[in-house]
């Protein structure tokens, strides 16, 4: 007769643990991985809202914002170009027609989502050289990383003054 070779294997239950374990783990992970996610598109945001000032600021320096800016101008920085574009002159797109406030709202909404923007509405208040608030955007984040609130018509930040309530 010959004799029955043992074989070595996991049992059932063994392998129930196993998936059991694998499975708490997964629900730990996943709600750290979505808060992960959420802080990276913020971070992003914040970073490209950073670009995009910095752009104007360099515009400034350099001597580009001429007469043709006036007093004030609105900007729209585009995320993938890098690149200002006068806002008058951004037409031929989706949101032709739309006044900077209502674009400032909408991408304020997308950030809101949490979305990664794609463009940034820049206000520039040529009459602010020295002010904190000359260069805003929208969407805009206040210091403690929250995404700034629209006020009444105005969706630019931070510290939209007194133009703002005489304007909108």
């Amino acid at each position: 007769m010959k004799k029955m070779k043992s074989k070595k294997a996991f049992t059932l239950a063994e392998l129930l643990v196993v998936v059991a374990i694998i499975g708490i783990l997964v629900a730990i992970s996943i709600p750290v991985f979505t808060s992960q996610r959420s802080k990276a598109i913020v971070a992003t945001n914040r970073a490209n809202i950073r670009a995009a000032r910095a752009a104007v600021s360099a515009e400034i320096y350099d001597g580009k914002a001429s007469d043709a800016w006036g007093k004030s101008v609105y900007l729209v920085y585009d995320i993938k170009t890098a690149q200002l574009t006068d806002f008058p002159n951004y037409g031929g797109n989706p949101d032709a027609g739309n006044g900077p406030n209502t674009m400032g709202v909408k991408y304020r909404e997308e950030a809101a989502k949490p979305a990664v923007c794609d463009k940034i509405i820049v206000y520039v208040d040529l009459t602010q050289r020295e002010a904190e608030n000359m260069i805003q955007t929208a969407p805009y984040y206040t210091d403690d990383g929250k995404l700034g609130e629209v006020q009444g018509k105005n969706p630019f930040g931070p510290g939209a003054g007194n133009y703002w309530n005489s304007k909108n």
